[in-house]
């Protein structure tokens, strides 16, 4: 076209009657309208395909054309799925200031505002959401999700049962219910709640957990392993599950069961380094020492070496007699965590006959190397470690250092001042170093608490006859102890300990005749028994009971006076 054609068509445009200018401009804003809707459709498309980021100019396109509430909340979601927030507040201001109704808007702006902790101003637009629609499941389900990590326990209960009611066919709901009920203490509705769960998604973990621990508190036993079971056999990778069922068989002495149970899949290799530990010690439990030794030993050599299993390894290998390998293993416990006492006390108490089986091997230490054990574990115990400073004083009673052991259990004390046994332990470290007046107020405060402890009454009363004062008193506190278990030897001995302080020489040798016969051989028995016979002059009896005493406790130089003193006195 020429440069005069062209005037002329402007010319013609400008001087056109109205009715074809309108009909014109409708014409385009169709076009416009067509346009928008091509664009929304493509953007729609590719944001239900997982592709936000490229849906974005495709809605944005759309919205500049047409600010619809429906591309505007689409627009929204596209730009929240791609992680643009900023953008998605810039729609959602634009939305509600043309509809402050928008319930999807405001939906958006409740999400925003929880991604960015602010769950209280989360929760205002939800409740807003609540009130200008329908019962919606994502906005009870939101609700819900933040009444809980608030700690509203009893309105995600609310929220979550509203959510359940809308749509039922969502596990996860049913799960949370299932949880919250349990938390109120209410097991029927929270077995109810996770039964639906699993129901819905037969592999679901965290439901079935739940649900067996809930038949677990109720001792329905067989109704946990059920389903621990068949959740294991449709899950393979279900551990847990398993690990659940393996540590319930065990809990039951059904050891047999869970052996086998994970047998099973430590053949495929397919066991978790707990389950391989559980498998170990129910070996051990069954006393399969050398399929335990097997576990353990292939784990340490594998690169688990840590010192509790090299304890472990120490342990069993001393049980096969193979006291070098365990010497071996307890040196590793120690060289992996030197700063831990208890690998010395470990150590110290495989040594020590007094904490083994009669005839039980044990590693050879001399007393220099028991000491040095101590010293070292004495060395890093922290001062508030009340079962390391418990167990270093029974250590030293071991091996009669009560001064020692009196230091210990005084420091237990300080670090636990209610604990029975640290009181008990240091009452006896004192009255072993015949320090008797400060083991009395320990023993009057324990009485007081526990009157009727049998442990407590006997060691009152002994403590007492060897004190020589309140007998009476003494005679009814051992009596006490013995009413509640009258065939114990130890009690009986100092009922007739008693009576041997007070001078009643025959009773005492009924009592005493009567403890040996219900203790056996025990050193104190047999020289107390000792004593009251040869205060009865009966000093073949009292030489005979002497000896015996004597074989058992070793070269006691007070002992072996009184074998000669006796002897003299028969001779004469």
């Amino acid at each position: 076209m020429n440069i005069v054609g062209f005037a002329l068509a402007i010319a013609i445009i400008g001087f056109a009657p109205t009715s074809i200018v309108a009909q014109t401009e409708r014409d385009r804003g169709e076009v416009r309208e067509q346009g928008a809707l091509s664009a929304y459709t493509m953007g729609v498309f590719l944001l239900e395909n997982g592709q936000p980021q490229q849906a974005i100019p495709h809605l944005e396109t759309a919205w500049k054309v047409s600010k619809d509430d429906q591309i505007g909340n689409k627009l929204c979601e596209a730009y929240f799925r791609a992680g643009d927030l900023k953008s998605c507040e810039a729609i959602i201001d634009e939305l509600l200031e043309i509809n402050d109704g928008n319930t999807e808007a405001l939906l958006f702006k409740a999400r925003i505002s929880y991604f960015r902790g602010e769950e209280e101003a989360a929760l205002a637009d939800l409740e807003r959401v609540r009130s200008l629609s329908k019962p919606s499941f994502e906005v009870e389900r939101l609700t819900a999700r933040i009444q809980l990590e608030l700690g509203r326990y009893e309105d995600a209960l609310t929220s979550y049962g509203h959510a359940a009611k809308i749509d039922p066919n969502y596990p996860v709901i049913h799960y949370r219910l299932g949880v919250l009920f349990r938390r109120f203490g209410r097991d029927k509705e929270a077995e109810a709640a996770l039964r639906q769960a699993i129901e819905l998604q037969p592999v679901f973990t965290e439901a079935v957990l739940e649900l067996a621990e809930i038949y677990v508190a109720q001792a329905r036993y067989d109704d946990a392993e059920q389903v621990l079971l068949a959740l294991a056999e449709k899950d393979g990778e279900s551990y847990e599950a398993l690990m659940m069922v393996a540590n319930l068989y065990a809990e039951r002495g059904k050891y047999t069961e869970a052996i086998e149970l994970l047998e099973r899949r430590d053949r495929d290799e397919q066991l978790p380094r707990e389950g391989v530990l559980l498998l170990g010690r129910l070996y051990y439990e069954t006393e399969d020492v050398e399929s335990a030794l097997r576990i353990f030993k292939g784990m340490f050599d594998e690169g688990s070496r840590s010192p509790e299993l090299a304890r472990v390894l120490g342990e069993l290998s001393l049980s096969t007699d193979d006291t070098e390998a365990a010497y071996g293993y307890y040196r590793d416990a120690i060289e992996l965590d030197p700063n831990d006492y208890r690998n010395y006390i470990a150590l110290f108490f495989a040594s020590s006959d007094r904490f083994s089986g009669e005839g039980a091997p044990i590693i050879d230490l001399s007393d220099e190397e028991k000491s040095k054990v101590l010293e070292d574990a004495a060395a890093v115990v922290d001062a508030d470690d009340f079962d390391g400073l418990y167990a270093l004083g029974i250590c030293y009673q071991s091996l009669d250092d009560f001064e020692s052991a009196r230091k210990f259990f005084a420091e237990a004390v300080d670090a636990s001042p209610d604990s029975e046994r640290a009181l008990l332990n240091l009452a006896g470290a004192l009255e072993r170093l015949e320090r008797y007046d400060e083991a009395e107020p320990i023993l009057m405060q324990l009485h007081s608490t526990k009157p009727d402890d049998p442990r407590i009454c006997n060691f009152y009363g002994y403590l007492l006859a060897l004190m020589n004062t309140r007998l009476d008193d003494a005679e009814a506190l051992v009596k006490t102890a013995l009413k509640q278990d009258p065939e114990n030897g130890y009690y009986v001995d100092s009922l007739g300990w008693v009576y041997f302080t007070r001078g009643e020489y025959d009773k005492a040798v009924v009592e005493l005749e009567r403890a040996s016969r219900l203790v056996g051989d025990d050193p104190v028995i047999l020289e107390h028994l000792g004593d009251a016979y040869r205060s009865l002059k009966r000093y073949r009896d009292a030489v005979a009971a002497y000896e015996r005493s004597k074989k058992l406790q070793g070269e006691n130089p007070d002992i072996v006076d009184k074998i000669d003193s006796a002897r003299d006195q028969l001779g004469n």
